[in-house]
């Protein structure tokens, strides 16, 4: 079962982007700031998707596994720094409902 729980884990970890993504984006109101946002956020969630697939299907290196352990972290960082600086922004915050 350790192995189980290990891909488990894994999985949890490379899915947690986009989990916040999806949590984000469900709270974001029809504004033009919160069609930006939601832009951003997808953009973030595809940059994810195409470096992933770039490291496992065209550049393939044993190093390219890497991408999957540091590739949620920098998603997570990029995902927090919109968040702040929508936050710093004069004018309504638009994660809240």
């Amino acid at each position: 079962w350790g192995g189980y729980l290990f891909l488990a884990g894994f999985i949890a970890w490379a899915l947690a982007p986009y989990a916040l993504i999806a949590v984000l984006q469900r709270r974001l109101p029809v504004t033009a700031r919160g069609t930006l946002l939601g832009a951003i956020y997808v953009l973030i969630a595809l940059a994810g998707v195409a470096v992933a697939v770039d490291a496992a299907f065209i550049h393939i290196d044993a190093q390219g596994a890497l991408v999957f352990i540091f590739l949620p972290v920098y998603q997570l960082v990029a995902v927090l720094v919109v968040v702040a600086v929508n936050a710093l922004l004069p004018g309504r915050d638009v994660n809240r409902t």
